[in-house]
């Protein structure tokens, strides 16, 4: 796997745990899919280190690219990226990966939690410039102060009459929709038939949507994941 050298142009704070990190690369350009992920490469006490995150910036500036990272503190990569100070390098690929969107004519369903919510804010994106159909889009969080994208994805559902945006709390109660996101599919859709589902959060959120899905006669050929969650679910 080969990696590029990007620079740490600006760090902005977007919920009290997640950094949105702005890098330009230094001698490449890229070409991927809006939800493909990139990896981060760097040494922590003589071991290298290697970590997958999604832009959340679509490829239009193909030197440039915007990463959202939660930081946990027990955390390699996150807690590294966290400590960047701007003018920092990083070593960086060319995204890959198995999410992205696989047909601009059919309607879709876009369902994250926490910041599963990256590769779904570019695919959404992606789909409101290049796609025809309607759109859902499922957010779950537990308390409201680390909803991801939140004001944004308000202003995209209020310009686009082709989006719906569903949010859940699952620790907090609010005047929103409470529980697990994957809860309120059936509330919401009126069909399951001939719409794409994207699926990307914690793996028992992917396994436990997946159930949900094929309960409703969804077959694999509409669930995209990026894939791993099974192997560590």
């Amino acid at each position: 796997m080969s990696y590029d050298e990007a620079e740490l142009l600006s760090i902005h704070q977007m919920t009290p745990t997640v950094k949105q990190f702005l890098l330009e690369l230094e001698n490449d350009e890229w070409e991927f899919n809006p939800g493909q992920h990139t990896h981060i490469k760097f040494e922590e006490d003589g071991e290298e280190v290697v970590r997958p995150y999604t832009p959340i910036s679509l490829p239009s500036n193909p030197d440039h690219f915007a990463l959202a990272i939660k930081r946990y503190d027990d955390g390699t990569a996150s807690v590294w990226m966290h400590e960047r100070d701007m003018g920092d390098v990083i070593e960086v690929n060319e995204p890959e990966g198995n999410l992205r969107i696989r047909d601009y004519d059919r309607d879709i369903v876009l369902i994250s939690t926490g910041t599963g919510a990256t590769p779904m804010y570019a695919m959404l994106r992606d789909y409101l410039e290049k796609g025809s159909g309607k759109v859902y889009y499922f957010h779950g969080e537990k308390t409201r102060e680390h909803l991801l994208f939140q004001e944004s994805l308000d202003q995209l559902e209020a310009e686009n009459d082709n989006l719906e945006v569903i949010y859940a709390l699952s620790d907090q109660s609010w005047k929103g929709r409470e529980g697990f996101i994957q809860e309120h599919l059936d509330d919401v859709l009126e069909s399951f038939d001939a719409r794409d589902f994207y699926i990307c959060g914690v793996p028992q959120m992917v396994v436990d949507t997946e159930e949900v899905l094929e309960d409703n006669g969804v077959g694999d050929d509409r669930i995209i994941t990026e894939g791993w969650e099974n192997d560590v679910a």
